[in-house]
């Protein structure tokens, strides 16, 4: 067995100190059958405290090493927790949303962009225009908005569960078509409601030429 751990972590630091992002897939499923079989012996040497729940503990095998922290080196440690990030599957979030034509918004409301463009995870919802977290995390919002010259004064703001988030912008739109844009980062947690509301009383006329953006880092 002192062999194979020999092995086994020789290879991981390698991984780790050398071009780690290039190793060649066949030499990761190697060095995860090594660990499985280190975490094997280790486990008939040394009582091992099983999750009541079946199901849960298999679910957990499926995903994770568990190796006690008294056989693994410090250095060793951090190369498989990177080692288990870089395998873990990254949720991809984000999406573009536009609206199609030139349309009044009433005051007060959601002004909702209506054709996406991209909505990878359906996080988004065109007919609302409301985005839904489905994950915890930190995200990026960026919008901007065509005014059109008859509006005049012109607020909007970024709405977090139906709160101002102090995200705001602003655009005069008389005599002239203007436009206003902004960019910020919230963090949300899974089921928080993200949207776009205007600010004004009356109703106002966004152009087609207006865009919402946002996407999970």
């Amino acid at each position: 067995m002192k062999t194979r751990i020999f092995v086994c972590f020789a290879v991981i630091h390698v991984w780790s100190f050398g071009n780690a992002i290039f190793v060649k897939e066949a030499l990761l499923r190697h060095i995860l059958d090594e660990l499985a079989t280190l975490k094997n012996d280790v486990l008939e040497q040394q009582p091992y405290e099983h999750q009541k729940d079946s199901e849960r503990e298999s679910s957990r095998e499926k995903t994770e090493i568990f190796l006690p922290e008294a056989h693994i080196p410090s250095r060793g440690r951090r190369d498989i927790l990177n080692f288990k990030r870089l395998l873990t599957p990254v949720q991809k979030i984000g999406f573009t949303a536009v609206r199609h034509s030139n349309s009044a918004v009433h005051g007060n409301e959601i002004i909702v962009f209506g054709t996406s463009i991209t909505n990878q995870g359906s996080a988004y919802n065109p007919t609302s225009g409301i985005f839904t977290a489905p994950v915890n995390g930190m995200y990026v919002f960026f919008y901007d908005l065509e005014c059109m010259k008859t509006n005049g004064d012109t607020y909007v703001k970024l709405m977090k569960n139906a709160a101002n988030t102090g995200i705001e912008s602003y655009c005069h739109g008389l005599g002239d078509i203007d436009n206003t844009s902004t960019l910020g980062v919230l963090y949300l947690e899974a089921g928080d409601m993200v949207s776009i509301r205007l600010s004004n009383s009356d109703s106002k006329i966004f152009g087609y030429k207006t865009i919402f953006s946002g996407f999970l880092i």
